[in-house]
C-alpha cells in the first residue's frame, strides 16, 4: 500500500483520534530510558495514535528542500545564538540513542537511552571518580592545553584530550559536546564553573577555619593559636574530626606551621591537603557538583525555557500542572519514585527544533585584522577570510585559535549590537547542516544530511502525524482555556491546526506532516517573542531598550516584523512575530518536559531548585522573590527591570557564563601571547 493510500484512512478521518486514543494521552510508558507520553498503535493499544505514513525516501525528498541557500546568518530572531548551543548541551545532557538505525523501524522493546533522563550533568561528570576517574583530579575536573592567557580570572583551558593520529580526542563525559567548536566552549564553561565552584568551597572552609583560629588564638600574630591558648581549636566547637573547616584549625594549632612557605597561613591548598589526608574530598566534589546543577537548573527555568516557549506558557505549566507529562507527578500513592523517561515525542521531533535556530556562521571575537569569522559546521568552504574547522577538532589549532568571546554570542559585558542571533524557528535549515560528513560529523557513508536524519528518525520511532497530536494536544489547552489567551487567534482548537504546506504535500504526496517537520512550521506561524505580545511599553510610554530590560539580549528597540505589521494591519488581533518561540504544540512537549526534569530532580533528591516557590510574571519579567531561590546562593543575578519598575532577579546565561570565569572579552592578544609562540598556538 502506498503512502497516498494510507493517508487515506484514519488520518484523514476528522474523527480520528478516537475517544479511547484521546483518553490515552498522558498515560506515560517507559521503554528503557526512551518512552511514549502518547501511546502509537500497536497490539497492546489497539486505539493507540497512527504513526506518521511516509517511506524514509520520500522523507529525504522532503528534507533535501529544508536548507536555505545562503552560509551567512539569515533572518536572525531576537535570540542570542547562545541559547542554540546550550540547548544542544542539554539535549546530550539528557538523550543518547545508541542502538536504533535511520533504515529501520524499532519496535518499543528496542529503545535504550545511554543518558539518564535527569538533569544531572553526567555529560560533565560521566560515572563519577569511581567509574570514570580519568575526569578527576581530586575534587577538580580535568582540563586541558591553555587557550585564553592572562592571570587566573582570565585564563582558559580546552577540553581534556587524548592523543591519536589526527586530532586528540577529547575525554568527556560525552563525546557530542566536541563535534562543533561552539559547543565543546560550552563544555569547557561548564568544567570552569564546576571548577570554581571548587575553588570557592575550598575558600569558605578556609575562612572559616581563620575564624575558629583567630577566636581560639585572637593573637593575630605569627604565634600559632595552639600556642597561644594551649588548646587546640576543636575544644571550642565541634571535635576535631567533625568538620573540615575544624580540621584545617586544629591542624594549624596543634602542630604549629604546617608548611614552611605557609606558616599560620590558612589557604585553599591547605584545606585541600587536609580533606585529602581525612577522605572529604568526596564532600567538597559532591557540594561543588550540587551547587553547579542548582545553578544550572535555575538558568534553564528562570532563563533559557522562557525563551523558548514564552513567559506566559512557562508561568502556566508551573501555576497550573502538567498536561501529559508525569501529570500527577514523580511519587506513587506509597511514596515510591516514578522513574522518569525522554519522551520519543520530544527526543526526536519537539525539541529538535533548534536545528532551524542553528545560524551557519558566527563572529567568535575580535582580530588583529578585523573580526575572527567561523563556519560552524565547516570543511567544505575555501574563504580565507573565514575559519572553517572540522568536527572534533581542539579549541588550539593550526587553522586558527576556536576560543570563543562570549560577549559575540551573549549579552554579557558588550553591547547587545555585537551578538550573533540564532536563526528563527521555520522549516528551514542553514545550508551547512547538509553536509555533515564534510564538516567531520558524521562518517564517511553516513546520513549527514541533518533533516533527513531528523525525518528518519522520526519514521524509525514511529511518531504521529503532526496534526494528529495537534488534536490530542490543542483539545487539552482549548479545556483549560490556554489557546485564546495565550495563544489568541483562533476560536477553537480546530482553527490552530495547521494543514501540510506545499512542500510536505509536493514532497510526499499526502496531507499530513512528519511531527518534526509541524513543530517547525508550527513556530514559524505562533510563535511570538517571549511573549503572545510583542510590542512592549514603558509606564512612560516609550518602547523599551535592551539597557531597560536588563540586557536580557532583545534588539535595541523591540519593534513588530514587517511580517507582524501586516498580520496587524489586517486587525489580526495579537500581532505575531513568528518563529521567536514555538507554537501550542511544540510549547507543550519541550515545556512540560523541561520542567518535568527539573521538578523530578527536586522531588527524589531534594537538591536542584523549588519550582512551587509563590512567583507572579510580567510582560517583562518575574516579579521578586524569584521563581527558584533554592538553597544556595548565586554569585550574581540579573535584576531585570523596565521603565523604572523592577521584575526581579534571575540567573541567566551571562551570569552563567560569568560566573564560570569565562565572560571577560578575547582579543587575538589573548589567545596568541607573542610572535614566538603563534603556530604552536594555532594563531
Amino acid at each position: 500500500m502506498n503512502a497516498s493510500a494510507l493517508a487515506g484512512g484514519s488520518h484523514a478521518n476528522p474523527d480520528y483520534p478516537s475517544p479511547a486514543a484521546m483518553s490515552r494521552a498522558g498515560v506515560n510508558v517507559n521503554l528503557g530510558g526512551f518512552g511514549r507520553i502518547f501511546a502509537v498503535r500497536n497490539p497492546g493499544a489497539p486505539d493507540g495514535l497512527l504513526p506518521h505514513p511516509s517511506p524514509r525516501y520520500d522523507l529525504v525528498r522532503l528534507a533535501n528542500r529544508m536548507f536555505t541557500e545562503a552560509e551567512a546568518n539569515e533572518d536572525p530572531s531576537d535570540l542570542p545564538a547562545a541559547y542554540v548551543f546550550l540547548g544542544q548541551f542539554v539535549d546530550h545532557d539528557i538523550t543518547f540513542d545508541t542502538v536504533t538505525s535511520f533504515n529501520a523501524l524499532a519496535p518499543d522493546r528496542d529503545f535504550q537511552n545511554a543518558r539518564t533522563a535527569d538533569l544531572d550533568l553526567d555529560c560533565v561528570y560521566g560515572g563519577g571518580p569511581e567509574r570514570t576517574p580519568f575526569l578527576y583530579n581530586g575534587p577538580y575536573l580535568r582540563v586541558g592545553a591553555i587557550t585564553v592567557y592572562g592571570d587566573d580570572a582570565r585564563r582558559r583551558h580546552d577540553l581534556l584530550r587524548a592523543p591519536r593520529p589526527g586530532n586528540p580526542v577529547a575525554v568527556i563525559g560525552d563525546p557530542r559536546n566536541d563535534e562543533n567548536f561552539v559547543i565543546s566552549n560550552v563544555q569547557q564553561a561548564f568544567i570552569a564553573f564546576h571548577n570554581r565552584m571548587v575553588d570557592r568551597i575550598l575558600e569558605e572552609r578556609a575562612e572559616e577555619a581563620r575564624q575558629l583560629v583567630a577566636r581560639a588564638g585572637g593573637n593575630g600574630g605569627g604565634e600559632s593559636a595552639y600556642e597561644s591558648t594551649g588548646r587546640p581549636v576543636g575544644q571550642y566547637g565541634t571535635a576535631p574530626g567533625g568538620s573540615l573547616a575544624q580540621l584545617v584549625a586544629s591542624s594549624i594549632n596543634e602542630s604549629g606551621p604546617r608548611r614552611e612557605s605557609t606558616g599560620t597561613q590558612v589557604d585553599r591548598q591547605l584545606v585541600l591537603e587536609i580533606a585529602e589526608e581525612n577522605g572529604l574530598v568526596s564532600e567538597i566534589l559532591d557540594e561543588a557538583r550540587e551547587a553547579t546543577i542548582h545553578h544550572y537548573h535555575r538558568m534553564l527555568a528562570e532563563d533559557f525555557i522562557p525563551r523558548l516557549i514564552g513567559i506566559r506558557r512557562t508561568q502556566d505549566i508551573l501555576e497550573n500542572g502538567r498536561d501529559f507529562y508525569f501529570p500527577n507527578g514523580f511519587r506513587n500513592l506509597d511514596g515510591t519514585t516514578v522513574e522518569p523517561f525522554i519522551p520519543l515525542e520530544f527526543a526526536a521531533a519537539g525539541y529538535r527544533f533548534m536545528h532551524s535556530m542553528v545560524p551557519g556562521r558566527l563572529t567568535i571575537r575580535a582580530g588583529n585584522n578585523g573580526e575572527v569569522i567561523a563556519d560552524i559546521f565547516g570543511g567544505g568552504q575555501s574563504d580565507p577570510n573565514v575559519l572553517t574547522p572540522r568536527g572534533f577538532t581542539p579549541t588550539r589549532t593550526d587553522q586558527g585559535s576556536l576560543a570563543i568571546d562570549w560577549n559575540r554570542l551573549a549579552p554579557i559585558h558588550g553591547s547587545p549590537s555585537i551578538v550573533t542571533r540564532a536563526r528563527r524557528i521555520d522549516p528551514l535549515l542553514a545550508n551547512p547542516l547538509s553536509q555533515l560528513v564534510a564538516a567531520g560529523i558524521v562518517g564517511a557513508g553516513g546520513q549527514g544530511n541533518l533533516a533527513a536524519r531528523n525525518l528518519s528518525r522520526g519514521r524509525t520511532y514511529l511518531l504521529p502525524a503532526g496534526q494528529t497530536l495537534a488534536q490530542v494536544i490543542l483539545a487539552k489547552l482549548e479545556e483549560r482555556g490556554v489557546l485564546g489567551t495565550i495563544y489568541p487567534g483562533g476560536r477553537s482548537a480546530a482553527d490552530y491546526i495547521l494543514p501540510a504546506d506545499d512542500v510536505t504535500k509536493e514532497s510526499l504526496a499526502i496531507n499530513v506532516t512528519p511531527l518534526w517537520y509541524y513543530v517547525l512550521q508550527e513556530a514559524s506561524e505562533y510563535g511570538a517573542s517571549f511573549d503572545s505580545n510583542v510590542r512592549r511599553e514603558s509606564a512612560g510610554g516609550a518602547t523599551a531598550s535592551a539597557a531597560d530590560i536588563g540586557m536580557m539580549g532583545l534588539p535595541d528597540t523591540v519593534a513588530l516584523t514587517a511580517g507582524a505589521q501586516r498580520e496587524s494591519a489586517r486587525g489580526g488581533g495579537g500581532a505575531r512575530m513568528g518563529g521567536a518561540t514555538l507554537g501550542p504544540v511544540g510549547a507543550t512537549i519541550v515545556g512540560e518536559v523541561l520542567l518535568g526534569l527539573i521538578d523530578y530532580h527536586r522531588e527524589t533528591t531534594g537538591l536542584g531548585i523549588d519550582l512551587n516557590t509563590t512567583f507572579d510574571y510580567q510582560d517583562l519579567g518575574y516579579n521578586s522573590p524569584p521563581i527558584a531561590e533554592g538553597d544556595l546562593p548565586a554569585m550574581t543575578e540579573t535584576v531585570v527591570s523596565a521603565g523604572g519598575q523592577s521584575f526581579g532577579r534571575r540567573y541567566l546565561l551571562r551570569n552563567f557564563l560569568h560566573d564560570a570565569g569565562v565572560s571577560t572579552p578575547v582579543d587575538e592578544a589573548d589567545v596568541c601571547p607573542g610572535v614566538a609562540t603563534r603556530q604552536e598556538d594555532g594563531c
